[in-house]
């Protein structure tokens, strides 16, 4: 026990400052680095989305409901896979896409393209901390009367 108490003394009093420095920076891009893998599971954009209004058109499938933003990042885009296959989500709501402002609030009309039962929906977003990719649903589309 004695020999690792030693090592660590070494370590923190005796390396040169330059070095701890170097390591310390290491340390800190890696701990950054690891935190991004996972920031969009721990610390999501977006949460508590909710598809409630569910209607089949001739385009495809439109969706609206109910969403809470909990951060202040701006919006880039929505990404829609069913299984594989990439899908297309456009807009109807919205004349011009803008970041919405953080709390609950509505979302929709959008369309997805073609009209699929079950799909992926993630959004992109831009954070202080950069990109962040936050799956907002995962599932088969819920069939509201």
């Amino acid at each position: 026990m004695n020999k690792y108490i030693h090592l660590v003394q070494l370590f923190m009093y005796e390396m040169p400052k330059s070095l701890r420095a170097v390591l310390y920076f290491s340390l800190l891009t890696w701990l950054f680095y690891g935190y991004k893998q996972v920031e969009g599971y721990i610390n999501p954009v977006v949460v508590d989305f909710v598809i409630e209004e569910v209607e089949q058109v001739p385009e495809g499938t439109r969706i609206a409901g109910t969403m809470y933003k909990t951060r202040d990042c701006t919006f880039e885009e929505v990404l829609a896979y069913s299984g594989t296959n990439l899908v297309d989500v456009n807009f109807v709501d919205v004349r011009n896409v803008v970041s919405r402002v953080e709390g609950s609030q509505s979302w929709g009309w959008w369309i997805v393209i073609p009209a699929v039962n079950n799909f992926t929906l993630y959004s992109r977003h831009i954070c202080w901390t950069g990109p962040v990719l936050t799956k907002l649903y995962e599932g088969d589309i819920p069939h509201v009367d």
